[in-house]
């Protein structure tokens, strides 16, 4: 008979084993595609303003009904914004921090100018890796459902957006190594 404390670390070293090596399957399916700064404007910058809304903001005070256009046909944008309102936005925009923001490290992924993100360098992995932690914290700031909470961080978030920025957008030529 196998001891049953044996045949369950077992199945967990299997399981990571498997999770591990589908994680780094699906990391090699596909190349990026768009730059650097295509991925933040369409992904970090639209869920990091979600984050800071909150400063003016509460996401549990309800939507503002709006007119419908007249003679205007269904604005897709508008309708969208209302499916998922108030704390489920925030929570998602933070969940989006975490679950995308390690894909800046993707290898192949190229700035705006054409040359090569960074990946390799430890000041820029660091912000990278800064950013996802600050991500979290923002997500159980947002399960609290407490609108200070979430608001207090956002000077975290502009930090943090800032120091990467500095280093590699706005001193330097975009993607240039940092002097």
């Amino acid at each position: 008979m196998t001891n049953p404390s044996r045949l369950a670390a077992v199945l967990c070293v299997g399981l990571l084993i498997q999770a591990f090596s589908l994680t780094g399957h699906a990391q090699q399916l596909h190349a990026p595609v768009a730059t650097l700064a295509q991925f933040m404007r369409a992904v970090t910058f639209p869920n990091a303003n979600i984050l800071f809304n909150t400063q003016s903001h509460d996401p549990a005070a309800p939507l503002p009904k709006r007119a419908p256009r007249p003679g205007g046909g269904q604005d897709f944008f508008e309708w969208g914004l209302g499916i998922y309102p108030g704390w489920q936005q925030v929570d998602f925009a933070a969940l989006m921090l975490i679950e995308t923001t390690p894909l800046m490290l993707a290898p192949g992924r190229v700035c705006e100018n054409g040359k090569p993100v960074p990946v390799e360098r430890e000041d820029y992995k660091k912000y990278v890796n800064d950013l996802v932690s600050l991500g979290e914290k923002l997500h159980r700031a947002s399960q609290s459902r407490k609108q200070e909470a979430v608001s207090e961080l956002t000077e975290e978030l502009q930090l943090a957006c800032q120091n990467c920025h500095r280093a590699y957008r706005i001193t330097n030529k975009r993607c240039e190594i940092p002097q």
